[in-house]
């Protein structure tokens, strides 16, 4: 399988130059390609904030256990999925205020 080359960027005309180009004299001279001009602002910039907490270093350690070991392992963690499903049935976030999606 061969892939297409990609071009060049110097042989791809920038479409900037082109809108540019379109434009007749008349609207350079008439302002029409400027922005108008903005009021200065009336808001102050805030003051920096305080630096954020560092970052959580977390660590992952993955353990394969098979066989009789394995059976049980999957039954306590069903059990403790099940158990953490149930209290966030019986618990509702007070705070939501629609149904999830």
């Amino acid at each position: 399988m061969t892939r297409a080359a990609r071009p060049d960027p110097g042989d791809v005309p920038d479409p900037r130059d082109e809108t540019l180009a379109g434009m007749g004299n008349e609207a350079v001279a008439a302002g029409e390609d400027q922005s108008p001009q903005q009021e200065k602002s009336r808001y102050h910039a805030a003051p920096p904030g305080r630096p954020g907490p560092q970052p959580l270093k977390t660590r992952i350690e993955l353990v394969l256990v098979s066989g009789p070991e394995g059976k049980q392992l999957r039954m306590r963690q069903a059990a403790a999925i099940r158990e953490a499903l149930r209290w966030f049935a019986e618990h509702p976030n007070p705070h939501q205020t629609r149904e999830p999606s």
